[in-house]
């Protein structure tokens, strides 16, 4: 075999933080995109979503947070709009749709607790998160 594949985590917290601001992400929108992006990597860690988010989708997101983009347009397009599954999309879009309501670290506490609610594409499912 010519390739060898081996599995790297996905960095979070300061390690995360420090990648994006060392490829320009402006300081002011790291923790925003760090924050994100873990709650994005939780739902793929956990099973519920194949996709997995990358460091280059988040550069891309504070690219055009940097331009003066929202953050909701900003999360969509570099990254809701690049998954093909529909189903995962929406769960990534419910995501984005928190981020609006700051309610992203709220959410990732409910799914360490409830994981065994069984779907995260309605937004009634994500209701039930938002009462815990």
């Amino acid at each position: 075999d010519r390739f060898t594949p081996f599995k790297v985590p996905f960095p979070e917290g300061q390690q995360l933080r420090r990648m994006l601001i060392a490829n320009d992400v402006p300081d002011r929108f790291a923790d925003l995109l760090v924050r994100f992006g873990a709650a994005v990597w939780d739902l793929h860690v956990k099973g519920t979503i194949k996709y997995q988010v990358t460091l280059r989708r988040l550069i891309e997101a504070g690219e055009y947070l940097a331009d003066g983009y929202a953050v909701i347009p900003s999360l969509e397009a570099a990254v809701v709009d690049g998954i093909d599954n529909p189903l995962e999309s929406k769960q990534v879009s419910a995501i984005v749709n928190m981020m609006r309501r700051g309610l992203v670290d709220q959410a990732r506490l409910a799914c360490n607790r409830l994981a065994a609610v069984p779907s995260w594409a309605s937004a009634a499912a994500w209701d039930i998160f938002l009462i815990v």
